[in-house]
């Protein structure tokens, strides 16, 4: 019970820092989106109708930043479309294969298969390792996996390795037969079964996979962030313009 109620603390703690990694560059975004809206509903509107009632047209760079903020909007909704048919398209075609061919092909895509190698490593040895220093045996351990039909890869995958341990596999043999498992885990499972501390290695294993997610995260968002920043100050820059500009012009004419 004490590791039971340990290692859900410790999910709990872990699901609170990834959703406080995602808090700042989701901000970022809507920031921008509702920047763009503004512009676009209120703001440009207005002054093309300001400087068209004292005669005043947009020309060169004014006439072409007032285009791209107003096409910004459709856009993102053609990106964020296309996005969506994407991802619709996958998900239908991913739910017609079973378990381990859905988790097998995504290991393999660039960019996502990192997170899936990563991800599935990291839950199974953690949890695995709580397992076995809980007391459990190895198949105990597996059992408790296999009595959980709604996680149906864990499920699977520890009927599996049940079976293949009954054949007089070892747990590395089997573990190499997972595509969606990082390669450290398999070496670390193969120096933890051979030195008899398995569990300590797949302990430390999972918090060093854990990390290694969280890192290879925030370099991400480090790449991300400037990059809305880009088109936030664009965005502004392009409004100050657009108003400043004309208001020189009709300054100039007076």
């Amino acid at each position: 019970m004490i590791e039971t109620s340990s290692l859900l603390e410790q999910q709990r703690r872990e699901t609170k820092r990834f959703i406080q990694l995602l808090h700042y560059p989701l901000f970022l975004f809507l920031l921008f989106i509702v920047i763009v809206v503004i512009l676009n509903v209120y703001l440009l509107p207005r002054f093309s109708s300001l400087y068209a009632s004292v005669g005043q047209t947009s020309t060169g760079i004014i006439s072409i930043i007032s285009s791209i903020l107003h096409q910004l909007p459709f856009m993102l909704l053609i990106i964020l479309g296309i996005s969506f048919a994407i991802f619709s398209t996958a998900v239908l075609i991913l739910r017609k294969l079973d378990p381990h061919e859905k988790w097998s092909t995504l290991a393999k895509l660039p960019g996502i298969g990192y997170y899936v190698k990563h991800y599935h490593s990291y839950v199974f040895s953690r949890e695995a390792s709580y397992l076995l220093k809980g007391g459990m045996s190895i198949q105990a351990m597996l059992t408790t996996f296999m009595s959980q039909p709604y996680r149906e890869l864990y499920h699977d995958m520890a009927h599996f390795m049940a079976d293949e341990l009954r054949r007089g596999q070892s747990i590395y043999a089997t573990v190499l037969q997972f595509p969606y498992f990082t390669e450290e885990l398999k070496r670390i499972t193969q120096h933890g079964e051979s030195n008899g501390q398995l569990e300590d290695e797949w302990q430390f294993y999972s918090r060093y996979c854990l990390a290694s997610i969280e890192e290879k995260t925030l370099r991400l968002f480090s790449f991300i962030q400037p990059t809305i920043f880009l088109f936030l100050g664009v965005a502004i820059i392009g409004t100050y313009l657009i108003i400043l500009f004309p208001m020189f012009n009709l300054m100039q004419s007076l």
